[in-house]
């Protein structure tokens, strides 16, 4: 789990993200919804484990649709551009992680080009 991957994701998706210091647990301070708890509860809102839990990365690989494809290797998963492994290219030891920073690069590249 890489909560630093989990922070710049929320806070590319225009989230205020704040570090708890009792649970050392970075959290939402914002209403964007990227979090995993809800706010009625009385906890934090926790990050989501976009870099560890497939099902909190998975939109994340949605998102890049339509080009974007995630290929199991030997040791290690890949994301890139379809039909063009050299264009958008990730790796992880996981596949949420290499999802992860393949929509990163996704993001900052598309944000350059607005």
């Amino acid at each position: 789990m890489n909560r630093e991957l989990d922070k710049k994701i929320a806070e590319l998706k225009g989230c205020n993200t704040k570090l708890e210091e009792s649970t050392k647990q970075w959290y939402c301070d914002c209403e964007h919804q990227v979090h995993g708890y809800s706010k009625y509860d009385y906890t934090p809102p926790y990050l989501k484990l976009y870099s560890s839990k497939i099902e909190d990365a998975f939109p994340l690989f949605e998102e890049m649709q339509p080009w974007v494809c995630i290929e199991k290797r030997i040791e290690d998963w890949i994301v890139y551009k379809d039909h063009d492994p050299g264009e958008i290219q990730e790796v992880g030891l996981t596949a949420p992680e290499a999802i992860c920073l393949a929509w990163i690069k996704w993001k900052e590249s598309s944000n350059e080009s607005n």
